[in-house]
């Protein structure tokens, strides 16, 4: 399994369960990701020691990436953090947080007032020098919040008034425990919730074989499954995309599960496809009059299709995707795609006009104007390098006082 997972994006110390002690580990992929452009929280990593080698699988939505998760999940503590309109508070001694609803700052000190059940209070505490930059959004309070946190998120334990982190989660006998460890070095096993305890593997791994059986009678015997930690791995080969996504998607639909590991292969069993052709019918899809996508770039390699584009924030994206996943031959799609704020109304009646413009003037060239935030965007496809220049030309001289952008591309 590890040879899949090639990329290390990180080093963080965790509980290594075979050196029974806190080591560094590297945080694997089968892909290379930035934390600082968002990982998806089905994304699983490989864990692995470096002190032993073990390793053990946990998923992005498992770990603390620090600024991805929601800020009202953690508190800032007076004596440690940078405090603005909106944080969450915690004060020793208190049963919960209080929310900053207004802050002021002298030379010397800093005068916050809080809001917690409707009361209004004020604090004040002096301009701190330090701030806690390991933790700048704050803490998850333990032992309250045991049942929520992640690997790497910072805790503070309000019983033991002492600050730490989240290095690992074990299974001892039949109970998970989370491992954490305080400022000074103690290190704390903390038994989660009876509600938060998983089912047993084998029972998961039955009920999860018999679903699919029901779900995929033709298909049962392509799938092999297993289950470790609460995470489902589904391992076979299979004859389309579509096929794999559909079983993928209602494994995924199984509450009980930590996760999925996808080691699904496509087998087409069709004539071989190129990945010219499979580009091709890629690019057709994008260029129709109603796809939601575009300033779109794709790339085929060994029948797997890479796919970066924009998109407006409302698009419904279902139908493009469905339908580039039927595309014959493709094995696997991957999908960077990133969102951005639909235009004004105005902007949005010029790119119409200039559409309807160039229809007319160049009838057989595929084409669609898109309004961005900086001008304009052509794209589509012309026969030759000729005819992208002659309407490059046109466009840009009847919009003089508009920014023309555009991506053509000289289809065969």
């Amino acid at each position: 399994m590890l040879r899949y997972w090639i990329h290390q994006l990180w080093e963080m110390p965790l509980f290594c369960a075979k050196c029974g002690a806190i080591t560094a580990h590297a945080i694997l992929a089968r892909e290379a990701f930035s934390k600082r452009f968002g990982i998806s929280k089905d994304v699983p990593f490989v864990c692995r020691c470096n002190a032993c080698g073990t390793f053990f699988v946990a998923f992005a939505g498992e770990m603390y990436l620090g600024g991805n998760e929601s800020k009202d999940e953690y508190a800032k503590l007076l004596s440690q953090n940078r405090l603005l309109p909106g944080d969450w508070v915690y004060i020793d001694g208190r049963p919960r947080p209080s929310q900053i609803s207004g802050l002021f700052v002298t030379k010397q000190e800093e005068t916050v007032m809080l809001k917690s059940v409707g009361v209004q209070e004020k604090f004040s505490r002096p301009l701190l020098s330090r701030y806690n930059e390991q933790a700048p959004q704050g803490f998850k309070l333990l032992p309250a919040q045991i049942g929520s946190v992640l690997l790497g998120d910072p805790v503070y334990h309000v019983l033991r008034k002492a600050t730490g982190f989240v290095v690992g989660r074990i299974l001892d006998k039949s109970s998970e425990k989370v491992v954490v460890r305080l400022e000074g070095g103690k290190v704390l096993f903390i038994t989660l919730p009876e509600k938060k305890q998983a089912l047993p593997d084998d029972v998961l791994l039955k009920r999860l074989t018999a679903e699919m059986s029901r779900k995929f009678p033709g298909l049962s015997s392509e799938f092999r499954l297993n289950v470790v930690r609460n995470i489902a791995y589904v391992y076979g080969s299979v004859a389309d995309l579509p096929t794999k996504e559909n079983a993928l998607a209602f494994v995924k639909s199984f509450s009980d599960f930590r996760g999925v590991v996808d080691m699904l292969s496509v087998k087409y069993a069709g004539t071989p496809i190129s990945d010219a052709d499979i580009c091709r019918d890629a690019f057709r899809i994008l260029e129709k009059e109603k796809s939601p996508l575009f300033y779109y770039d794709l790339h085929a390699e060994n029948g797997e299709l890479t796919l970066n584009a924009y998109y407006f924030a409302g698009s419904d994206l279902d139908g493009v995707t469905k339908e580039l996943q039927n595309i014959a031959g493709i094995r696997r799609l991957k999908l960077e795609l990133e969102k951005v704020e639909e235009s004004p109304a105005a902007l949005w009646r010029k790119a119409n006009a200039l559409e309807k413009l160039l229809k007319t003037q160049f009838i057989k060239f595929c084409l669609r104007v898109i309004p961005l935030s900086e001008g304009l965007l052509v794209e589509g496809h012309v026969k030759n390098h000729l005819q992208k220049k002659t309407l490059e030309f046109f466009a840009n001289r009847i919009t003089n006082k508009i920014k023309i952008v555009t991506r053509l591309r000289v289809s065969d």
